[in-house]
């Protein structure tokens, strides 16, 4: 299965914008709220972070592949 890369960006943003309104927040009710959908968020923004950088890796080395004279 292949997520889409618009849908890891989508995730990921997110994840900081929760992240940025929790330390913003004075509301109870709305640090509550945002503190449940961070634990919830993390391990997933985590991953698709990781799923991102790795695609960025591979990219990177396919092209070096393809390039035989690197210089």
């Amino acid at each position: 299965m292949r997520l889409p890369q618009a849908r890891l960006e989508q995730v990921i943003d997110r994840f900081g914008e929760v992240e940025a309104r929790m330390g913003a927040a004075t509301a109870g009710a709305e640090i509550v709220r945002l503190g449940k959908e961070y634990a919830e968020l993390k391990p997933v923004a985590e991953a698709a972070r990781a799923l991102v950088d790795a695609r960025g890796e591979r990219e990177e080395l396919e092209r070096m592949l393809a390039d035989p004279d690197p210089d």
